[in-house]
C-alpha cells in the first residue's frame, strides 16, 4: 500500500465559489453537440481576487433559444457580432478575457454540487459608472436662473435628520445584458 500525505487547507471544491464580479481568461474550449444542438464547454481561469489562478467552467449553447446568451458572451470577449451569420474558430477564444457577474447556484435536490453561473457578461475594459451619493447631487437653487446649478448647502446639526439606512454593499449597477 502507498501512504499519501496531503493538506486540504484552503482548497475549494470545483464550482464552490461565492457570487460576485469576476475577470476570467479562457484557457480551453471544447465544442460538442447535445440534445439542443451545438455548444462549447469553456474552461475559465480566475484572473484576480480571492480565487486567482483557480478554474471553473461555463457552457455556451448555440441552440436557437440560447443565441442571445452566446451573443453576449462573444461580444464580451471582443467579437463584433453581426446581425446575421458568424463563423469563428473555437481555438481563437483561448486566452481572451472578459468580466462578468456570476451567482453561486445550489441544486435544491442536492444531487449536484454547487456551481458558479454567469448571469451577466461585459468586456474586460468595462468600468462601472460612478454613482454619486444623494448629498452630492447637483440641484437648481430656488430664485436662480434655470441654468444656475449648485450643490445643496450642508444642514445645521439641529436640522439634520436621522442617518439614512446603510447603503447596499452590492456592486454598482451594471449595464443590463440578458444572459
Amino acid at each position: 500500500m502507498t501512504l499519501i500525505s496531503t493538506n486540504f487547507k484552503g482548497v475549494i471544491e470545483k464550482g464552490d465559489y461565492e457570487s460576485g464580479d469576476y475577470t476570467f481568461v479562457i484557457k480551453d474550449v471544447l465544442p460538442d453537440t447535445g440534445k439542443n444542438g451545438v455548444y462549447i464547454k469553456v474552461a475559465l481561469q480566475f484572473v484576480d481576487g480571492k480565487y486567482a489562478g483557480l478554474f471553473t467552467e461555463e457552457f455556451i449553447s448555440f441552440a436557437e433559444k440560447a443565441l442571445w446568451r452566446a451573443k453576449s458572451f462573444l461580444k464580451a470577449v471582443g467579437y463584433d457580432v453581426p446581425d446575421g451569420p458568424l463563423n469563428f474558430e473555437t481555438k481563437d477564444l483561448i486566452e481572451l478575457s472578459f468580466k462578468c457577474h456570476a451567482e453561486r447556484e445550489i441544486d435544491p435536490t442536492g444531487k449536484y454540487p454547487p456551481k458558479l453561473k454567469i448571469t451577466t457578461y461585459w468586456s474586460k475594459d468595462y468600468v462601472p459608472p460612478t454613482i454619486l451619493a444623494p448629498e452630492n447631487v447637483a440641484t437648481t437653487l430656488p430664485g436662480t436662473s434655470p441654468g444656475t446649478v449648485a450643490s445643496p448647502a450642508p444642514a445645521s446639526p439641529a436640522a439634520t435628520p436621522a442617518a439614512p439606512a446603510a447603503a447596499s454593499a452590492d456592486a454598482p449597477a451594471r449595464p443590463k445584458v440578458k444572459v
